[in-house]
């Protein structure tokens, strides 16, 4: 009997390794992935604000003219 229950300890072991091991892996995915997003609107938002800009100057000079 107590090899039954050294088996099991040493299988319920290897599974909350794996699952330690799995819980990571997707907490580093979920971080780049959310730094990729955060990137990538703040590139839309400072496109966004120079086509603004942009259009302001063109808009400024014309009125000029």
């Amino acid at each position: 009997m107590s090899e039954t229950n050294e088996k099991h300890s040493r299988l319920a072991r290897l599974g909350r390794w794996l699952a330690e091991l799995i819980l990571v892996f997707v907490g580093i995915y979920a971080a780049f992935w959310l730094n990729n997003l955060q990137t990538t609107v703040s590139f839309f938002r400072d496109l966004e604000k120079a086509q603004n800009d942009l259009l302001t100057q063109i808009q400024a000079e014309r009125q000029h003219h």
